[in-house]
């Protein structure tokens, strides 16, 4: 037996000392915990396992009617309805979607998106419940990884997690990647995106061949899912910083081939964006950069806590930039000064930050994409290193004041309020995304000046009156076109529009009045000279009129900026006859239907 230590020999400095180095390691952040200690932890605590179903089916819920909407004109007919590629899953469909111009679609590259349309196209062709229940399934899941990988990170804070993945599930401005069918690209890389981090803490503890081959399987699933997972490399590194690991070679060459791939897939979505004219001048000068993109920074995460003033589309200013985005990048700097300030505590504060700050940094419109300033669906990965924050902090108090009866109901209580009263704010905006008549018109109520949301709904009421038929209808469908025609005359009173005109025209089409029809399309090519389709509409007036050589120009030169529009060979087909070319006109004829266009 060994000799018993007398207690005299810890009476002085070294006693002290000891119980300090032992504290020190156990509030250390990053400690280590292994997948097996973690499954017989979650097999002995089945309350885990009861709350996260209760969340998944609250989530449910919340989301229960979507299943009643239907696709908006705002790129689901792009992704579904016009969308030719996934009307099989056959070698010739599948090369459509994985290469060429064919495979870009709305102006990304993100194939495994197209891929997920498919199968629910052979699936359920175009009904509109299983898309939209695919994306909720994804989003489900998603909520689940979210908790495993807040789980993981922080040693089994289950109530940090819990917090994490519920405010995740149901927050408001994560309504948009759920309820559009277009923004499934969301969902999906985010579950690949979730998949790869959770792999790389079991990779850590492991440093096995195989899981490190599936982890860039994961990444490059989520690549090909959405470009915004080109910041995942970066995000590895800022869990080996957290986790202390040295930043020696081994560490930086594991990160080359995730670097590879997000930098080719990086530099690729650029250039497509650019050829599809996705990019746009609203920030001009390096102030204007600046400013924008310190507007989106701060705003983003004032609407984590006040989500006021939701849309699907969030215009820039009318006239020049308010004060909000002159003072914003003071705000963010005070906010980046927080999050280095709380480095003196521990890094999990700065991780949240950084795990925001690299998640959103890309859609800032530093480079300026589209025509929105801001985009919901942008916080759908990024919130989560802010959630993560709240949830410990709302573990730390829980576990200080675990004998403080009265300040636990009162801090749960608030936590049922803020839950109660988030759940109830997705579910309202769940309903807004009904249809596009409903989308746009919450839009223009909150941006009055903005063109884009009345060419949408413009659209969407000439397109119901097409589908009226019967003289019984007659009164109905005028009264669509007309207010179709006043959104379009809103237009351009804002600004010159080549969809307006077009879409003014072809109501004049439907109403047979085609001189002014001709003219409306003939604007719409004036404002874009690469507009296929007006070509193609001018070529169907000047058909009706009798003027066959001006259509024979325009319809080939639609032909030769889309060749795959079914309607631009029918017309052909028809030309062809007028001038007794039969071979033409039947080889036309089948390439209208080729590319699905009814030809009698």
């Amino acid at each position: 037996m060994a000799k018993k230590v007398p207690s005299s020999r810890y009476a002085g400095k070294k006693r002290t000392s000891a119980p300090k180095k032992k504290q020190q390691r156990k509030s250390s952040p990053a400690p280590s915990l292994s997948y097996s200690s973690l499954g017989e932890w979650l097999k002995t605590d089945r309350r885990i396992w009861i709350a996260l179903a209760v969340i998944l089916l609250l989530t449910a819920l919340v989301y229960s009617h979507g299943f009643s909407h239907e696709f908006t004109n705002w790129d689901d007919d792009v992704y579904v309805i016009n969308n030719l590629s996934i009307r099989a899953l056959d070698g010739p469909h599948l090369n459509e979607i994985f290469k060429g111009k064919t495979s870009e679609v709305a102006g990304n590259y993100h194939p495994i998106t197209v891929l997920s349309m498919a199968v629910n196209y052979a699936m359920a062709e175009t009904d509109f419940p299983v898309y939209f229940g695919t994306n909720l399934l994804f989003h489900l899941l998603n909520t689940l990884l979210v908790f495993f990988f807040v789980f993981l990170l922080f040693d089994k804070k289950w109530l940090a997690a819990l917090f994490t993945a519920f405010f995740f599930a149901i927050h408001p401005m994560h309504v948009e990647s759920v309820a559009w069918v277009a923004e499934r690209k969301d969902v999906l890389y985010t579950f690949f995106f979730m998949l790869t981090l959770i792999g790389y803490l079991r990779y850590l503890e492991t440093r096995k061949l195989g899981l490190y081959v599936l982890l860039l399987v994961f990444f490059s699933l989520s690549l090909l899912s959405k470009p915004a997972a080109v910041v995942l490399p970066v995000v590895l590194l800022l869990i080996d910083w957290y986790k202390k690991r040295p930043f020696d070679a081994k560490a930086l060459l594991e990160k080359v081939p995730f670097f590879i791939g997000a930098i080719a897939l990086g530099l690729a979505t650029m250039e497509i964006q650019k050829d599809a004219g996705a990019l746009t001048t609203h920030t001009n000068t390096f102030l204007d950069k600046i400013m924008v993109a310190s507007y989106g920074f701060v705003t983003y995460i004032a609407m984590l806590f006040v989500p006021i003033k939701q849309a699907a589309y969030h215009a820039y200013p009318e006239n020049g930039f308010p004060l909000m985005y002159k003072i914003a990048p003071l705000i963010a700097l005070g906010i980046g000064a927080l999050a280095i300030w709380s480095k003196k505590f521990g890094r999990t504060g700065l991780f949240g930050a950084l795990f925001y700050l690299l998640n959103i940094g890309l859609v800032l419109q530093i480079i300026a994409v589209g025509d929105v300033v801001i985009a919901e669906r942008y916080t759908y990965v990024p919130y989560i290193g802010i959630l993560l924050l709240l949830g410990l902090l709302v573990q730390y108090v829980w576990e200080q004041n675990k004998e403080n009866k009265a300040l636990t109901y009162a801090v749960f209580g608030l936590l049922g309020l803020l839950a109660l009263s988030s759940s109830f704010a997705t579910f309202q905006r769940v309903k807004v995304w009904e249809n596009t008549e409903i989308l746009f018109s919450d839009v223009i109520a909150k941006y009055p000046h903005a063109a884009r949301p009345y060419v949408s709904r413009g659209h969407y009421r000439a397109d119901l009156a097409n589908r009226l038929s019967g003289e019984e209808n007659t009164a109905r469908k005028r009264e669509l076109q007309d207010k179709a025609l006043a959104d379009y005359d809103k237009v351009l009173s804002i600004r010159p529009d080549y969809m307006a005109y077009n879409n003014r025209g072809d109501i004049f089409m439907k109403r047979n009045e085609i001189r002014k029809a001709l003219y409306e399309f003939q604007q719409a090519v004036k404002i874009n000279p690469n507009f296929a389709i007006g070509y193609g509409n001018m070529a169907s007036c000047q058909y009706s009129l009798g003027e066959n050589q001006a259509s024979m120009e325009n319809i080939n030169r639609a032909i030769q900026l889309n060749g795959r529009q079914g309607m631009f060979y029918f017309i052909r087909s028809r030309l062809y006859q007028r001038q007794g070319d039969e071979a033409k006109a039947q080889e036309n004829a089948r390439l209208a239907r080729q590319f699905g266009y009814p030809v009698p």
